[in-house]
């Protein structure tokens, strides 16, 4: 029998111009102006293809210390080398290391076709793979991205029987043209898993994809960049370091019962929303009290009484007022002072509204993630309503997006009075000011730009889905809960049915 060899497959990744996209993602775009489209190149390594060859050394992934791209325009059939900023060929050579991560090519005029090329060498800069292998790559007049993939093939020994594989993929309709210098970028993955994931719901300390959570719902940075974890039904406050190792809070495991909000007061106490007892305040020293008594049902606590009802969500304003929703449809607020009042909404038992106005006589249905702003307002995922509310503090409820005074759920971007949300549960503001929503039902990410009053689609979208990383419309999630910022911007989520933590590039 003739003998025939592995070809290993490094796949290379394209993202460019015009998308080919299902329904469900589809948009207007954006109009690119001449010299301002980008391509994006990503490399994984994939599984094999098979390619018949002579005699010839073995290679595997392991020997790839890098892969070379070159790139070109085309006129017609004609190859024409794009040159960098010296206007020499532009050849990037990307070590092994990088080859997860996206890479940019910027400056790109709208209009024409590139061909990206790729070959891998080992450490002692020999060509391991066959040559010739390219992928022709699409850019149109708008923004949105298209993805392919090339196939770089390592020589291999390993026989088997069959037929060699199609070495390209061709990409139509469309093209790109080069336009002055290239900059090249590298880029990272929009949507990643952080840590967890990938694993039925359970209970693990380690490092990044080791670590284990059960239902994380609650998020929140402490002074020195570690992320806080309520991990709700491992009834644990987990911490996570920059780098993506989780211990386990251990000294709360008494005083914690279904923790599900977190937020800092003004004094730099941790205050935790206890789901099925009580909120509680641990100091800097360890030292934990009693803010609220908890869980009374409505029928035995009047707005004046010292219980809030099966807490959630808590935020501090400047003034250092903590606030509270409870399960009773109302927003509880604590005084620096420990005075405990119903701040809005009316506690009259488990039956919910939807009504604007005054505190007094505003109405919630199931009220979750609260948010503060420099201005003193509060937001309110108003989860029953499938909307989000503000109390200014002269106490008045406005709805700022969804639907009112109907309730209607739904996934629609737009102006805030046509938006629509699924049982939005997390928020948090970025530093330009901008309300992002953890939209539970709807299984995304959505942003409220309280300036403009326009509601996006910043990641994820519908259906719940596995854990999937990848661009912000084919990331999936599962029930998504709560929000952090970090200092650099990037956006973390509580992937709760995902059992994991996940991140979004600003």
């Amino acid at each position: 029998m003739q003998k025939s060899h592995v070809a290993l497959a490094l796949g290379i990744t394209l993202l460019a111009g015009c998308a080919s996209l299902p329904p469900l993602f589809q948009g207007a775009g954006l109009a690119v102006a001449d010299g301002r489209a980008e391509l994006r190149v990503r490399a994984d390594v994939t599984q094999a293809a098979y390619a018949p060859q002579g005699l010839a050394p073995s290679y595997t992934a392991n020997d790839v210390d890098h892969v070379a791209l070159s790139l070109y325009k085309l006129d017609g059939n004609t190859e024409i080398p794009v040159t960098g900023a010296g206007g020499s060929a532009l050849i990037l050579h990307i070590p092994k290391a990088n080859l997860s991560h996206p890479i940019s090519f910027s400056r790109l005029k709208p209009g024409t076709t590139y061909r990206v090329k790729a070959e891998a060498y080992n450490a002692t800069g020999t060509l391991i793979s066959a040559t010739g292998t390219y992928v022709d790559v699409v850019v149109t007049s708008d923004d949105r991205p298209t993805m392919a993939t090339l196939k770089v093939k390592l020589l291999g020994t390993r026989p088997f029987d069959g037929q060699a594989t199609a070495s390209g993929i061709i990409v139509t309709p469309g093209g790109v043209v080069s336009s002055g210098s290239f900059d090249v970028a590298f880029l990272e993955e929009p949507v990643t898993t952080f840590v967890g994931g990938y694993h039925n719901g359970s209970f693990a300390d380690g490092a990044t994809s080791s670590a284990r959570f059960y239902n994380p719902s609650g998020l929140l940075f402490d002074a020195s960049g570690n992320l806080l974890v309520s991990d709700t039904d491992n009834n644990a406050i987990r911490k996570v370091t920059p780098d993506g190792v989780v211990t386990t809070w251990s000294s709360l495991s008494g005083y914690l019962d279904k923790p599900m909000g977190m937020t800092f007061d003004n004094a730099g106490n941790l205050i935790i929303a206890n789901n099925r007892s009580t909120i509680i305040r641990v100091s800097s020293d360890g030292t934990v009290t009693q803010i609220s008594d908890g869980g009374a049902g409505p029928g035995a606590a009047s707005p004046t009484a010292t219980s809030i009802g099966f807490p959630k969500g808590v935020a501090v304003d400047a003034a250092g007022n903590l606030y509270a929703t409870e399960t009773f449809n109302t927003i509880r607020k604590v005084t620096p002072g420990g005075a405990i009042s119903t701040f809005a909404g009316y506690r009259d038992g488990m039956y919910g509204g939807f009504v604007d106005g005054a505190t007094s006589s505003a109405k919630f249905e199931n009220p979750q993630g609260l948010a503060s702003d420099a201005s003193g307002n509060l937001y309110v995922a108003d989860s029953g309503n499938s909307a989000i509310r503000k109390v200014t503090p002269t106490g008045i409820v406005t709805t700022v997006a969804g639907s009112y005074p109907t309730k209607a759920s739904g996934f629609v971007d737009g102006a805030t009075s046509s938006a629509r949300f699924s049982s939005p549960q997390g928020l948090a503001f970025d530093k330009a000011g901008n309300l992002f929503i953890a939209d539970t039902g709807n299984n995304a990410i959505r942003k409220l730009d309280l300036q403009t009053g326009f509601v996006t689609t910043v990641a994820g979208g519908y259906f719940a889905g596995s854990l999937t990383d990848g661009s912000t419309s084919s990331a999936r999630f599962s029930s998504p809960t709560g929000l952090a910022f970090d200092s650099a911007g990037y956006l973390y989520v509580a992937d709760k049915s995902n059992h994991a933590i996940r991140k979004i590039v600003p």
